[in-house]
């Protein structure tokens, strides 16, 4: 069963893994908090901080979900 689970899915080369949320190369470029909003225990940006990245960097952080109206 282990070999099996193992075997699923395929290998990604480096192009692909960056086109996964997490392997973008624009998070290089990223240098401000690490998160937004009231993550516990973390000091964080604000959620104005964070509605006011680009997009490309908004996928680089934790964002609490405080950030986002219901």
């Amino acid at each position: 069963m282990k070999k099996q689970i193992l075997n699923l899915g395929k290998v990604l080369n480096k192009a692909k893994q960056k086109q996964i949320s997490g392997g973008i190369s624009s998070c290089d470029t990223y240098s401000g908090p690490s998160c937004y909003g009231s993550v516990s225990g973390m000091r964080c940006g604000t959620c104005e901080a964070y509605h006011a990245l680009p997009n490309e960097h908004k996928m680089c952080v934790l964002v609490s979900v405080d950030c986002f109206p219901m």
